[in-house]
């Protein structure tokens, strides 16, 4: 086990202090917050500590007196200072007592502390191993890492000094650097800002850390942060620049990435449900406005679920990169275009009557029909329904128009598939299916009718059951019991959603207690919907309930689906690092359904994968699923995340799982999912 990195934080300010420490602990440091010096000091005494953030103005002592005692007490801390109100001179005075590595100004610049914090574990790693040499901060550095490189100015902002790293960074030498650095700057525009920078260093304005673009000696663009301090003499005159570099190619990179993945498809490129939203709801305003009218397409494949089962995902995939590609060439400029999930596509076609909309949908029916196949091996007969809307005729929000246009491409597959279909009243029918779902719902909630069920998940090498899934169920009056594919549509269409995912925790969570799960040290896997990660009340409901039943919140996994995280990826990442944080895990459902699904485990921390079971359900007569379920454990592996084999039904299937290395399984070879009664009874809890 990694011997844990332990920060002691000196700070009296409660709310600052805490954010801090959560921040710490967030990014895997073990933190310990304490107000006063003499808690420090009585703190040092009986834990080592491998860094300690010291506030220099504390109530009971000065912080430079502390880091004197506490030096004392342990000789191999090292300390930073924090400070609300520092000089140049008094940080410069402070920072030089002995293992006093930097300090940070309030308020503070989170990136910059935890960058010097990542900077002081490596150093006091390294040191450790070298047994503590003087310079080995400035020579791992500049030998060894990859990301940093030293520079000095005069005072005139030309170079002095550059590391001997910036080789491993612009593949240039320092003295290649020196003469020709201006020639490897590129043209962007971060360069100017970056030149204002030095200009005001050079006056002996200290500035915040800046950016410039290099060309790298093998001619790639290189992104690098410059955090740079003038030093001064007795006169307060300028006498040269010191500074620190570093490489930022790869986080500008996987920022962009987020950002893009917050608005697109990543597989089309396409928006994604979430944008395509907004976007409908400004064209809705704008009609609205100008009085004009305007038509929304939903699109949907007919029978593609074949495509995937017969030849397998990857076709289907290259097979929705085609149509994207085949609806762009169609449309005009002014036409928006998404991709909302699944074989699911949508279009707006603004300032459009519905002849000329009817006419546009005949148009992608028929491109699609005559042009979308895979290949001359696989010339595969595949069409597009699609539903209508138009606005305002139909709708005045999004909500409306997107379900009226859905309800219109099903009356489309209801008719033979193939064509396009307008919204009518004739859809009246439908609509008043979905509000008395919608209202058997509410009674549901309100009466308590819903009921959750358990599937247990059994560890394969053990083959004992370490977990039960739990699922949704509706009974109705007459005891019919209704599978949750039935309402929870409608119950997402009517924004009611989260109110069933609020009831489904609260009562998962309450089961562990009554069940005393816990003490077997079983675990219960909770499935979220995809508008969980909106809901702004869950995660205070989830939190409550874990204290309220005294429950180890290890006892918990959240089942997620990729396309509820790709939908919202910023606030996904927050809901899972927020109960990650606390102790709670988390399983991506459907893992494979989708070869997006790799792109996002390295940006996601879930802990589980669950291989998505059309992969599973014939594992033992396909080959092609044995090699991608093989492919799947080991890049789970390789990121350290344990796999789950849903729908296993068969021994076979059970000791193919095996042979291949899943972590766990659950199927109805082992048990048929049960109500609360009858899995005590079976599964003799």
């Amino acid at each position: 086990m990694t011997k844990p990195f332990n920060i002691l934080l000196v700070d009296d300010n409660k709310e600052l202090g805490e954010n801090i420490r959560d921040i710490l602990e967030i990014n895997g440091y073990a933190a310990e917050r304490v107000s006063l010096g003499s808690d420090a000091l009585l703190s040092a005494q009986n834990k080592h500590f491998d860094l300690a953030l010291v506030d220099i103005e504390l109530p009971d002592i000065k912080g430079t007196e502390l880091v004197g005692k506490l030096a004392s007490i342990s000789p191999s801390t090292q300390y930073i200072y924090i400070t609300g109100h520092a000089t140049l001179d008094s940080t410069i005075e402070a920072i030089k007592q002995k293992d006093v590595i930097s300090y940070e100004v309030k308020p503070l610049d989170i990136d910059r502390m935890l960058l010097t914090i990542q900077q002081a574990k490596i150093r006091i790693q390294t040191e450790t191993e070298l047994h503590k040499s003087e310079e080995r901060y400035r020579r791992l550095i500049e030998g060894l890492q990859d990301n940093y490189f030293f520079f000095t100015r005069d005072a005139s902002g030309v170079f002095t000094y550059i590391s001997p790293s910036i080789k491993n960074i612009l593949g240039y030498t320092p003295e290649e650097f020196y003469t020709r650095y201006r020639e490897y700057l590129t043209d962007h525009l971060v360069n100017n800002d970056a030149a204002q920078c030095l200009a005001r260093s050079v006056k002996g304005i200290k500035q915040p850390p800046y950016e410039i673009e290099m060309y790298h000696k093998n001619g790639a663009t290189r992104t690098l942060q410059m955090q740079e301090a003038p030093v001064f003499d007795s006169s307060k005159n300028v006498i040269s620049i010191e500074g620190i570099a570093r490489d930022i190619t790869e986080i500008k990179t996987s920022q962009s990435q987020l950002v893009f993945l917050a608005d697109h498809d990543p597989l089309t490129c396409l928006f994604n449900r979430r944008r395509f939203k907004e976007e409908l709801e400004l064209r809705l305003l704008e009609a609205q406005r100008n009085h004009i009218k305007g038509a929304l397409l939903f699109l949907d494949l007919d029978n593609f679920k074949y495509v995937n089962d017969t030849l397998g995902h990857q076709h289907g995939d290259e097979l929705l990169i085609k149509l994207s590609c085949i609806l762009k060439e169609r449309l005009r400029q002014t036409d928006i275009l998404a991709r909302l999930g699944g074989d699911e596509f949508a279009v707006i076609l603004p300032n459009t009557e519905e002849e000329q909309a009817q006419h546009i949908s005949k148009q992608l029916v028929e491109l699609t029909r005559n042009c979308l196949a895979l290949d001359s091996l696989n010339p595969l007969h595949i069409t597009v329904s699609i539903g209508i809307a138009m606005f305002p005729a139909h709708g005045d929000t999004a909500e409306t128009l997107l379900a009226n246009a859905d309800m219109a491409m099903y009356q489309a597959k209801d008719e033979g598939r193939d064509r396009g279909c307008i919204f009518s009243l004739e859809h009246k029918i439908h609509i008043e299916t979905q509000y008395d779902w919608k209202r058997r719902i509410k009674i549901a909630l309100e009466q308590n009718s819903f009921a959750l069920y358990l599937q247990p998940i059994i560890n394969v090498k053990t083959r004992k059951i370490t977990a039960y899934e739990v699922l949704l169920r509706l009974t109705e009056k007459n005891q019919e019991v209704v599978p949750p594919l039935k309402f929870l549509g409608t119950a997402e269409r009517f924004g009611i959603i989260h109110e069933i995912d609020r009831w489904v925790v609260v009562n998962a969570i309450r089961i562990i207690k009554e069940l005393k799960l816990h003490e077997n040290g079983i675990f219960l896997e909770i499935n979220l919907s995809g508008k969980a990660f909106s809901d702004n009340e869950l995660l205070s409901i989830i939190k409550r309930e874990i204290g309220e039943n005294i429950l180890r919140p290890e006892m918990l996994i959240f089942e997620i689906t990729e396309t509820a995280i790709i939908e919202n990826i910023a606030k996904a990442q927050h809901f899972i690092a927020t109960l990650k944080s606390i102790g709670c895990r988390f399983a991506l459902d459907d893992f494979g359904s989708g070869f997006s699904s790799f792109n996002y485990l390295k940006h996601l921390p879930v802990d589980y994968l669950k291989i998505d079971g059309s992969f599973i359900q014939h594992l033992s007569q396909n080959s092609v699923d044995q090699h991608l379920v093989k492919g799947m454990v080991e890049a789970a592996r390789g990121l350290k995340k344990l796999t789950i084999a849903e729908f296993v039904e068969t021994k076979e299937t059970f000791q193919l799982l095996k042979e291949i290395g899943i972590d766990y399984a659950q199927g109805h070879y082992f048990g048929k999912p049960l109500s609360v009664c009858d899995a005590l009874q079976q599964f003799n809890f």
